[in-house]
Formats: structure tokens, sequence, C-alpha cells
């Protein structure tokens, strides 16, 4: 992956894993030439970094979650992920992504739903109280962080059985200037920085990471 310094260093970790859990799902058959999908990543990681700017709230991260959120159907096509395709010379069909899939990149915390009915998961949380400081340049040229992905089994609808995450009350969802709707969902169990009384450094569910490739 190329440079990511552009990046700002408050959203880089979770804009890594979010792009990186989307390269994953999208070749997660190995048939797509690898340094497509490595140009699909950079250039969805730029398109994501230029539609956060000033929708970043990490005091409150559930603010703006609906316009950040990115969501996949039969209906609609995700628009960074065909301009990502267009750069990269992929066909947006040949990406092996679900059919219905839920994305949400919030500050801290980055969480996934496959289908309409299921309930979210967990892709990889960030430790509020731990400093970020901007990538020296030899991390910045060796690319991103690396990131475990998981997801429970597709089944051949996309779908997949319902994980056994609890839920709670949805926050705020509101952002000066943005009408997010009721189409896109917010994550119902979205927490602000001051209910994480237990933080831990970047934790990636893995425990499902082998059943990604099962089929």
């Amino acid at each position: 992956m190329a440079s990511n310094s552009f990046v700002p260093v408050e959203m880089r970790e979770e804009l890594l894993a979010g792009v990186g859990y989307i390269k994953t799902l999208a070749n997660r058959f190995n048939k797509l030439d690898p340094v497509k999908v490595e140009i699909f990543g950079d250039h969805l990681l730029k398109t994501l970094t230029k539609k956060f700017t000033g929708h970043w709230y990490p005091e409150k991260p559930v603010k703006g979650q609906a316009y950040r959120c990115i969501r996949i159907n039969q209906h609609d096509r995700e628009e960074t992920i065909l301009e990502a395709c267009v750069h990269s010379s992929l066909k947006y069909q040949d990406l092996s992504l679900p059919k219905e899939m839920t994305l949400w990149i919030d500050p801290y915390e980055v969480s996934c739903r496959l289908g309409e009915e299921n309930h979210p998961y967990t892709v990889a949380t960030f430790d509020p109280r731990k400093a970020r400081h901007p990538l020296e340049e030899e991390q910045v040229e060796s690319g991103s962080t690396p990131v475990t992905c998981s997801t429970p089994p597709l089944e051949d609808d996309g779908s997949t059985p319902s994980p056994t995450v609890p839920s709670s009350p949805s926050g705020e969802d509101t952002d000066s200037g943005i009408d997010d709707g009721t189409s896109t969902p917010t994550r119902p169990w979205s927490r602000n920085v001051e209910e994480m009384e237990n933080p831990v450094p970047i934790q990636v569910r893995n425990d499902l990471l082998a059943l990604l490739f099962t089929v």
C-alpha cells in the first residue's frame, strides 16, 4: 500500500481497519489481481478520508455515524467503492462482497452487520486513552497497520447466522449540515467515550477468521 500520511492521525487507525476489512471481503476467494486490490484500497482510503474529514468527533463517536456508514445491498452500489473500482480497473461485480452489508467506521470502533436482520459485530476497537502520534517515515511507507479481519460465515444469499452480540439503545446521531435520512441505520450499541470504562488496546475478533474463507 502507498503512503497513508495524508490520513489525519485521529482517524488513521479506524480508516485503515475499515478499508483493510473491505479489501479482505472483496478478495476473500483470492481471485483478484493483488496489485489491483492494493490500488483499490489506496483509492478507497483517500476517498473516505476526504469524506470523513470534518465529520469525525472523537469526543462523541456516535455523532455523524450515519454519514460515515458504508452500505452495500442489491439495490444500490456504494459510491466510494464504485470509484475505487474505476481507479483500480476492477469490476464491481467481481468483488466478493456480501449482498447485504453495513459497515460503521467510527472513532475508536469499526463494526459490521451482514444482512438486515442480524446483529452487528465488532471488527476492531481502539483505546481512547492511548495517545496517537504521526507515523514515522518508514512506517508511512511500509503501509497500513496490520488488521486481523473477522466475520461470521457467509451464506449463499449473503446473510449470516446471528452472532451473540449484545445490543444497547442507540445514541445521538446528528451531524451539523448533514441530512442522514432514515434509510441509513445507526449501530444499536454505540457508546460514548465516557461509557468505555475498560477499553483495551486494539481488540479484534479473530475467532471466526478461518470461517471467512469457508463457503
